[in-house]
């Protein structure tokens, strides 16, 4: 990762609401977060919040992650993650070297 790209991002994220996603096996899990934060430029490191009764931490921890930063205008894939599913899914899952992102519509 450029840690120069890193710095630009993060100093952009003020606030907002973001997906955190992961895979265990070939199953995809994620979890809706706002409490999202930099922590370090220099190693690059990241802060996600997670209650410890919840499923998602679990399946979080001592795993690889991604944090997905979401538009105003997708407010539904924040709540599909957020515990109240679609049935016809508003998002793509995409699997890359054995991580799991969301491909946006």
């Amino acid at each position: 990762m450029d840690l120069k790209e890193f710095r630009n991002c993060m100093g952009r994220f003020a606030t907002g609401v973001t997906v955190v996603t992961c895979n265990e096996g070939d199953d995809c899990h994620g979890l809706t977060a706002n409490s999202f934060t930099s922590v370090s430029l220099e190693p690059p490191l990241v802060l996600v919040s997670i209650d410890r009764n919840t499923k998602a931490y679990h399946k979080l921890k001592d795993n690889r992650f991604i944090v997905n930063i979401l538009a105003a205008n997708q407010e539904d894939i924040a709540l599909h993650f957020a515990g109240k599913p679609y049935e016809t899914l508003p998002f793509n899952w995409e699997k890359r070297t054995m991580v799991i992102v969301l491909n946006i519509h």
